[in-house]
C-alpha cells in the first residue's frame, strides 16, 4: 500500500505563518491561494501608503549636524550626495540631482550634505575623499555611487538597493 501526504505551509521571513488544512480538490487550493493572494494585496497597498512619507515633495533635502542622525535612522532609504559649494563636478551635477529627486519621489529621500560646513559627517563618518561622493543609506548600511553620473544611473542604483 502507498501513502502520500501532502502538507501545505505558508512561509513568511522564513517562519511558517499558516498551516493550509483545508479540502484537496483543485478548487480548494485555488481559492486558498487567492485568498491569500488578496490578502498579500491588501498588506501591500497599506505598506505603500505608510511610505508616502518618504521624498513627498520629489526635492533634494539638506542634512546637517542637527538632521543627519535622524533621517538616517529614521529607517527610510536615503541616496546622499556628499559635496563642496566651490567643486566644479558638484556644480555640474546639480541640476541632475534635483531632477533625481523628482524622479525619485515617494521611492528614496534625497539629500545632500555640504562638507567643508560638516566636516565631523563626511570626514569623520562616512570618510568622504573627493566630491561629489554619493551614497545610498538603508537600514544602517550605507553603499557607494560610482557609476556614470547621469539620472537613469543613479535612479536604477537608489531603487535597486530598496527593492
Amino acid at each position: 500500500m502507498f501513502f502520500r501526504l501532502l502538507s501545505l505551509n505558508r512561509f513568511h521571513d522564513g517562519k511558517s505563518v499558516h498551516l493550509y488544512q483545508g479540502g484537496r480538490s483543485i478548487e480548494d487550493f485555488n481559492e486558498f491561494v487567492n485568498s491569500k493572494a488578496d490578502e498579500y494585496s491588501v498588506k501591500a497597498t497599506s505598506n505603500n501608503a505608510q511610505q508616502s512619507n518618504i521624498n513627498p515633495l520629489g526635492e533634494v533635502i539638506v542634512l546637517d549636524s542637527k538632521n543627519y542622525e535622524s533621517a538616517l535612522k529614521s529607517g527610510e532609504p536615503w541616496l546622499v550626495e556628499y559635496y563642496a559649494p566651490w567643486c566644479g563636478h558638484c556644480k555640474a551635477l546639480a541640476p541632475t540631482y534635483e531632477e533625481l529627486a523628482k524622479e525619485l519621489k515617494g521611492k528614496v529621500n534625497v539629500g545632500k550634505v555640504d562638507c567643508p560646513a560638516n566636516e565631523a559627517i563626511c570626514r569623520g563618518q562616512q570618510k568622504v575623499r573627493g566630491y561629489p561622493t554619493i551614497k545610498m543609506h538603508l537600514n544602517g548600511q550605507a553603499s557607494e555611487f560610482n557609476g556614470q553620473r547621469q539620472l537613469s544611473n543613479m535612479a536604477a542604483f537608489a531603487l535597486g538597493a530598496t527593492s
